[in-house]
């Protein structure tokens, strides 16, 4: 006996929670920290802070990759953001360890696997820049 598919509506697509949240358990901290999936715009703006063009090629900036996720993945109890911008450069000066273990679970809630980042580290230079006055990619 087959199964029957079931399509979505656009309404029930727009409509859908899917919006993943994952408490993880930070010894090194004493607690609990609780991590919510990026919305596609997020992840989008997270992706692009990891671009900074350098003369006329795109390079890879992994400059506190794991500090600038967890800053935006990091929510308190009521779904509140507890990190801003601002403090990345302090998260960049916690455990290896904790800092790890989050990104890790946070990476696998928004779909970036070890060999999205691997390629990124690896191919770190682009193709030239576009000579438009766009700095847009």
């Amino acid at each position: 006996m087959s199964e029957t598919k079931k399509y979505l509506s656009r309404e029930e697509i727009l409509n859908a929670d899917d919006i993943l949240r994952e408490e993880v358990d930070v010894p090194e901290w004493g607690g609990t920290v609780i991590l919510q999936s990026l919305t596609e715009d997020e992840l989008n703006n997270y992706e692009e802070e990891g671009i900074k063009k350098n003369g006329r090629h795109y390079q890879s900036n992994l400059e506190r990759l794991r500090s600038r996720l967890i800053s935006r993945c990091a929510i308190s109890p009521e779904g509140l953001p507890i990190f801003s911008a601002k403090d990345v450069q302090h998260l960049a000066k916690k455990s290896a360890l904790a800092m790890n273990r989050l990104f890790d679970v946070a990476s696998r809630m928004n779909g970036m696997t070890k060999s999205d980042l691997e390629e990124l580290a690896k191919n770190s230079v682009n193709g030239p820049v576009d000579d438009s006055s766009s700095d847009s990619l």
